[in-house]
């Protein structure tokens, strides 16, 4: 298709526009806020031992599984806005639901982790979570109408305020026990802080004469954000799973406002939801759940692992997130859940092909760079974020094989939230029976490769046993290798046709001028790092960086001139055609030339300092 016809105006084309302007808005309102407590959390990693933060990692996990089983059906449940009032506050009474789950959740877990943790601070993390459930219902409103500013907003305070008391109070304190101790009480301010201000935006944005985006929430006006039926919610759904049985019964099933505060189709869709995101979350944080339960790693090495994952999963937090966001709400409107492309819109089911490819394409190449300098670079990375808390020892290695899990997760996201958009709940039911399978295959890959390297690792390959958590990163390889596969198979069936799913895979490469560029980039930085392996003086290091940072301006400005389907994504945003019709749109490749002939200088001057620092 066209740009032109891709551009006209049209309610599907404007969707499209929206949900790229909320996706990049996101992105950069959470870059921010992240900027910021990835400054304060390298502060706070020089000042803790490797077991505190592997105890810290298990306690997140107790936090991370109530927040994730209590939320997720909910979100992919519900996507789409409800067209009258009765529907919408039916929706609310099954929002409510997700503070209940969460209750249920806490109660079963929290004495499983009190059995090698501090039931002190089990409570805390748990309480944590149940205060953020508080604004699970409104969250799930706003993004329906596609209003997430205020949501980034929130939790990126949240996040500030959590690390300012961290930091502090692990700066102050003298034992491992208080600093754990200050970890948990820092969580329990997270969720505080964005109760309030969820909520306080809310009354705020939620008003007679509302401008902007904030006029998608007029339908809210009038109606109660709290469930009336509150604490009848949980009789409500059981007697709902107990009458709504039949895999059809999610197409006939109708809400009965008078005697049944949740709507039937809803609630089934939820309940396989659940299933499903079971499943989801045992591939996902499953080595997790077996550090946490087994000894199959140290609280040092466990330490070594989540710390890596974090920083490693930085693109993932920062980009994937609010990408895949953004694509599961257009697809969630775009198309009609569980019916084939024949039944669709054709220009709908054309533009969710051209959004699909687009995002596929814009999160394969930044995993493509992020994989391409993890390799030279991670060394420099972790000192810089961790001083020699981390760098020493396999830090580094653990973290370049961690950049291609990155890749294969840019992958997955985006086509994994095409796929649960547009399945049918039988569909959902028969991928939640693969996901079992991939379980399987996860659990076997991290008990045999992590066996495997702690015995024979450091005679055959001279690597010490702290390598032993790579092979959990191994086994997360082929987990999201084998989700990725089965939604880019559904995502090409569904888009390109039955014969035609080979196609989707040249979506995940870069064009050819962009490969060259970056394989040239890729050789560079790997001398430049032979070359100045084991020099620690600051002018090598800062040679070292300079050159990185040139070539990913080349990397970058092949992208931006050789990849069209980025250039379609661009123009869909109203900020770009500005851009591009102003002075600097005008002179945008002068300036280009500017910025490299400013690197290659740069370059050319630590070279200069390097050669006249080393003759003193």
């Amino acid at each position: 298709m066209k740009p032109a016809e891709f551009t006209a105006s049209s309610p599907t084309s404007n969707l499209f526009s929206s949900a790229l302007q909320h996706t990049v808005f996101n992105a950069a309102l959470n870059a921010l806020f992240r900027l910021s407590t990835f400054i304060l959390n390298a502060w706070v990693l020089r000042h803790v031992t490797k077991s505190v933060l592997g105890q810290a990692a298990q306690l997140t996990l107790l936090y991370s599984t109530v927040t994730f089983f209590a939320r997720e059906p909910f979100r992919k449940a519900c996507v789409s806005a409800p067209s009258t009032q009765s529907q919408l506050r039916s929706l609310i009474d099954l929002l409510w639901l997700a503070p209940w789950f969460g209750l249920a959740w806490s109660v079963v877990l929290i004495p499983l982790w009190s059995l090698s943790l501090p039931t002190m601070e089990v409570c805390l993390y748990a309480g944590s979570a149940m205060v953020e459930l508080l604004t699970e219902p409104l969250q799930i409103l706003l993004q329906i109408h596609l209003v997430m500013g205020r949501r980034v907003a929130a939790e990126g305070w949240a996040q500030l305020a959590r690390c300012v008391f961290v930091g502090v109070g692990v700066t102050l304190s003298h034992s491992p026990d208080w600093s754990i101790r200050v970890y948990s009480v820092g969580q329990l301010i997270y969720g505080c802080v964005l109760l309030a201000v969820m909520w306080a935006g809310a009354r705020r944005m939620i008003r007679p004469g509302a401008e902007g985006g904030e006029r998608r929430l007029a339908g809210l006006l009038g109606v109660p954000l709290v469930s009336p039926n509150l604490l009848r919610l949980p009789w409500h759904f059981a007697r709902s799973a107990l009458t709504v049985g039949s895999a059809s019964s999610i197409e006939t099933a109708s809400p009965n406002s008078n005697s049944e505060p949740l709507d039937p189709a809803q609630t089934a869709l939820v309940r396989s939801f659940l299933g499903q995101c079971a499943v989801k979350q045992l591939l996902t944080e499953g080595e997790k759940y077996v550090l946490t339960f087994t000894n199959l790693l140290s609280l040092a090495e466990q330490g070594l692992l989540d710390s890596v994952s974090n920083l490693g999963s930085l693109a993932a937090r920062l980009l994937f997130q609010p990408v895949e966001e953004g694509a599961y709400h257009f697809f969630g409107k775009s198309l009609r859940r569980g019916q084939s492309p024949e039944q669709q819109d054709p220009d709908r089911v054309t533009l969710a092909g051209i959004y699909l490819r687009g995002a596929l394409r814009l999160v394969s190449l930044i995993g493509w760079s992020v994989a391409l300098f993890s390799v030279p670079y991670s060394t420099q990375l972790l000192h810089l974020y961790s001083g020699a808390t981390l760098s020493e020892g396999e830090g580094p290695n653990l973290l370049r094989l961690f950049s291609c899990y990155v890749l294969l997760l840019a992958w997955n996201g985006v086509s994994e939230a095409f796929m649960f958009a547009t399945m049918s709940r039988v569909e959902v039911d028969s991928h939640n029976r693969r996901l079992v399978g991939y379980s399987v295959a996860f659990l076997a890959t991290a008990v045999a490769a992590t066996t495997a390297i702690r015995r024979i690792g450091p005679a055959l390959f001279g690597v010490g046993e702290e390598l032993a958590c790579a092979g959990f990163v191994l086994a997360n390889c082929v987990n999201i290798g084998l989700r990725a596969a089965s939604s880019l198979v559904f995502a090409g069936r569904y888009v390109r046709g039955k014969d035609d799913v080979h196609g989707v895979v040249g979506w995940l490469l870069p064009c050819r001028q962009v490969r060259l560029v970056m394989i040239g980039a890729f050789v560079v930085t790997c001398c430049s790092n032979l070359a100045f392996t084991g020099d620690h003086r600051p002018s090598s290091q800062l040679c070292h960086l300079t050159m990185g940072a040139n070539a990913f301006l080349l990397v970058v400005t092949a992208c931006l001139a050789f990849e069209s389907d980025l250039s379609t994504l661009a123009s869909q945003l109203p900020a770009i055609n500005r851009l591009k019709s102003s002075v600097i749109g005008r002179h945008a490749n002068r300036l280009l030339l500017a910025v490299h002939s400013l690197a290659a200088v740069g370059l050319l001057l630590c070279l200069l300092l390097r050669s006249f620092s080393s003759k003193f």
